[in-house]
């Protein structure tokens, strides 16, 4: 007998301002919700879709670095593929429910301007999650993650 498909599953719901035609996200995985899979679970149904973890330092250095090229001419820097590995994270695909980007620093500074960034580069980041609760020792020693939550202020 087949299981019933979820009667929440049919109810749109409204989150800060944002309306999603569901309940169901995909929630963000390091490594793992890059954009093919995320276009994969928005159609079968995702009422929105995280991208995988992304580094806010990594997002200025990024910019920084993309304006220097632009400024100067590409004289003395390398010329990268389309965009550097934090600006694919944030790549939107045709046909994706919302997405939601989500972003990790280590201080309220680097966060905002992180922030602010991505929405730069992708407009079509509909909301901005903050992780505090990644466990690995490479972001805790950045003081983000689940050590945001030591310093509540």
């Amino acid at each position: 007998m087949p299981v019933p498909p979820l009667s929440v599953a049919h109810h749109p719901i409204e989150i800060g301002g944002l309306r999603l035609a569901n309940p169901l996200l995909l929630a963000p995985l390091a490594g793992v919700t890059i954009p093919a899979l995320r276009l994969l679970y928005s159609k079968l149904g995702a009422g929105a879709v995280h991208t995988e973890m992304i580094s806010c330092a990594g997002l200025l250095a990024s910019e920084r670095q993309s304006r220097r090229r632009n400024n100067s001419g590409n004289e003395g820097y390398e010329i990268v593929s389309p965009g550097t590995k934090t600006e694919r994270m944030l790549a939107v695909l045709e046909g994706e429910s919302p997405v939601i980007a989500q972003l990790f620093a280590g201080d309220a500074e680097t966060m905002a301007r992180g922030a602010e960034c991505a929405l730069g580069v992708q407009s079509k980041i509909v909301a901005l999650g903050i992780n505090m609760a990644c466990p690995m020792p490479k972001v805790l020693k950045k003081g983000a993650g689940s050590k945001l939550l030591e310093r509540p202020e």
